[in-house]
């Protein structure tokens, strides 16, 4: 998918995002959907797959099935990432 077919995240999405960029820049692994569920203060990590899904069928990650296992497929420009302030 080339730049101008790429949906654009939903303001959660594009956070959610951020998030896991941030965190796999500061520690060079990916959050786990545990630590994603717990950073955004969602009840199961269910909503935590729901919006990994949708932000993997716009391209911008893959996930490969195991812990951890989120691939950034689309690297924003950074000015994008300033979006989500850590708690």
């Amino acid at each position: 998918m080339n730049d101008t077919t790429r949906l654009a995240l939903t303001t959660r999405q594009q956070q959610i995002y951020d998030f896991i960029v941030s965190f796999t820049r500061e520690r060079t692994y990916q959050p786990s959907m545990r630590e994603i569920m717990l950073e955004f203060g969602f009840r199961s990590t269910n909503s935590v797959k729901c919006h990994l899904r949708a932000i993997e069928r716009k391209g911008y990650i893959e996930q490969t099935g195991h812990s951890r296992g989120l691939i950034i497929t689309e690297l924003l420009p950074v000015e994008n990432h300033e979006s989500y302030e850590r708690k």
